[in-house]
């Protein structure tokens, strides 16, 4: 048997962060969340969360696939952030972005508890909603 396939019986999975035996948070097959992430598993982990964002997106939102591609980002970005129950109750600004009243949508992204807690990103995400 090789370490890894040992290991891996071993430690066993856990998907979700837990505490060991020794208090210690850990997570997978025995990653101790005190020990810093490698940049390319972060990476690897935004590239998987917004591939999952995007499939949120298209499924809850069909219609995005014909805004431009700067309006597209900012739908995932929203979704990746709120999840897309949580973009679901921006209902007017869904409805004005559906119609294409981009100014609208962009103030009404503007007028959230969402732009009171990210400032300066709902700023950027809303002027990226109006330039297209």
């Amino acid at each position: 048997m090789t370490p890894r396939e040992q290991l891996k019986a071993d430690e066993g999975l856990r998907q979700v962060p837990y505490q060991d035996s020794r208090g210690h948070w850990t997570v997978g097959y025995g990653h101790l969340m005190r020990n810093p992430l490698p940049l390319s598993l972060c990476e690897a982990l935004l590239d998987y969360d917004i591939a999952q964002a995007e499939v949120a997106l298209l499924r809850a939102f069909p219609w995005v696939t014909a805004v431009s591609a700067a309006r597209y980002v900012v739908f995932v970005q929203l979704v990746f952030t709120m999840g897309a129950g949580g973009l679901g109750t921006f209902t007017k600004l869904l409805a004005a972005a559906q119609a294409g009243q981009w100014d609208t949508a962009a103030a009404e992204l503007l007028d959230s508890d969402y732009a009171r807690q990210v400032g300066a990103r709902a700023a950027r995400l809303a002027a990226q909603l109006k330039t297209g």
